[in-house]
Parts: C-alpha cells; structure tokens; sequence
C-alpha cells in the first residue's frame, strides 16, 4: 500500500480537525504528511495508555488499600483524568477525601505520573457484594 500525501488543503483540513484552528506553517511543516503516519501516531498513543491504565490496575489495591480497592474499580483513564468506579457510597467519600494523596502516589510512579485529576463514579452493586466479589466470579 503507498502511503497517501496531502495537498495544502487537505492539510489545512486536517490541522482544524484536530484543533490547530487556523494553523500556521510551522505547525504545518510538524503535521503528518500521510494517513499512515497519522495511524501510526494514534494508535502508539492508544497503546501507551492501554499500558497505564493496566499499570495503575495492577497498583490500585497498594495505593488505596484492600479495603477501599474491593469496592472500587479504574474505569478508564481520559485527558489525564482518572475514572473510578465505587460501589458503596461511605467509600466513595473516603476516596474523595484522600484524593490528594491518591495523586500523589500515582505521580511517584513514572507510567501513572500521566494522571492528574480523579474522577469517582457511584455504581450501586446488590447489597454485600463488592466490586472484587463480582470480579471473582468472572
């Protein structure tokens, strides 16, 4: 397959779609000359935050502790925000209140350094049953 050019339009085209706005030719000149180098680009980043995401799973329990991990799961990880998921409603307000310290842990370590913001999400679960139950059972 011959990687496709772009003339000056389809760039332009390009450097608004992915929010250069009215791009000058400096940012031009750094924009990918080819679909595949744009795939290319996309994709390694996909990958990278697939490898942090799986990074931060693996820590949870160690930064939050069992107590709090068994009723709480990393959702995704978005624009440097952190999603979790949290089945009961007293843990919730834990995680909120150590969120800080949650942080700062994370940025202790070079692949998690990435996350910036928490975002804590109220998944209710049937009564007894935490969030490292259900995994168990998978």
């Amino acid at each position: 397959m011959v990687a496709k050019k772009f003339n000056l339009q389809q760039r332009r085209l390009i450097a608004d779609f992915c929010g250069f706005g009215d791009a000058s030719m400096t940012q031009m000149v750094r924009m990918p000359s080819s679909l595949g180098a744009i795939l290319s680009k996309t994709l390694g980043k996909v990958v990278q935050n697939c490898d942090r995401l799986k990074s931060i799973q693996s820590s949870w329990r160690g930064i939050v502790g069992i107590e709090l991990a068994s009723f709480s799961r990393i959702k995704n990880l978005v624009q440097a925000t952190l999603s979790v998921e949290v089945s009961h409603r007293s843990v919730l307000q834990e995680l909120k209140f150590k969120e800080r310290e949650i942080l700062d842990a994370l940025a202790k370590n070079r692949q998690m350094k990435c996350v910036k913001r928490l975002k804590f999400v109220f998944v209710p679960r049937a009564t007894g049953e935490t969030i490292f139950h259900l995994e168990k059972k998978r």
